[in-house]
C-alpha cells in the first residue's frame, strides 16, 4: 500500500514542462486578475440591486403606510428576499476564499459555491420585486 503511493508521487513529480504548458500557465495566471476584477463588480451590482431595492422598498413603505396598508404589507414581504439577497452578495468573497483555501489544501473543487450563492442573490432580488408587484396587482379595487 505504501509502494503504491510512492508510485502514485513518482508520477505525479515526472510531469512534462512543455513550451505549450508553461505558456498556458502564463495564459491562466493572466486570466485570474480580470476573473478576480469580474467577479468583484458583479458583487457589488448584486448588493447594489438588493441593498437598493431594500431601501428603495422602505422609502415607499413610508409613502404607502397611511393611505395604502394593504399594499404596505406585501411590501414588507417583499423587503425579506431583497435583505436575504444582500446577505449572499456579502458573504460571496468568503465564499471564494474558502473554496480557494480548499482547493489548495484538500483538492475539493468548490468553485461552483459562490456562483451558486450569485445565482441565489438575483433570484432573491427577482422574487422580491415580483413580491412588490404581485401585491401591488392585488391592491388595485376592482372596477
Amino acid at each position: 500500500m505504501v509502494r503504491k503511493k510512492k508510485a502514485a508521487k513518482k508520477k505525479v513529480a515526472k510531469k512534462k514542462v512543455t513550451k505549450k504548458s508553461r505558456r498556458l500557465d502564463a495564459e491562466l495566471s493572466e486570466g485570474t486578475p480580470r476573473r478576480d476584477k469580474m467577479a468583484i463588480q458583479g458583487r457589488r451590482g448584486l448588493l447594489i440591486l438588493n441593498g437598493g431595492g431594500a431601501i428603495a422598498l422602505l422609502v415607499f413603505l413610508q409613502a404607502v403606510w397611511k393611505s395604502a396598508p394593504e399594499l404596505a404589507s406585501w411590501v414588507v414581504y417583499a423587503m425579506i428576499p431583497l435583505v436575504i439577497g444582500a446577505v449572499f452578495a456579502v458573504v460571496m468573497p468568503f465564499i471564494r476564499f474558502f473554496a480557494s483555501l480548499y482547493w489548495s489544501t484538500h483538492g475539493l473543487k468548490l468553485h461552483w459555491a459562490w456562483v451558486v450563492s450569485a445565482a441565489c442573490s438575483f433570484a432573491l432580488f427577482v422574487l422580491g420585486m415580483g413580491i412588490v408587484i404581485f401585491g401591488a396587482l392585488q391592491s388595485i379595487p376592482a372596477s
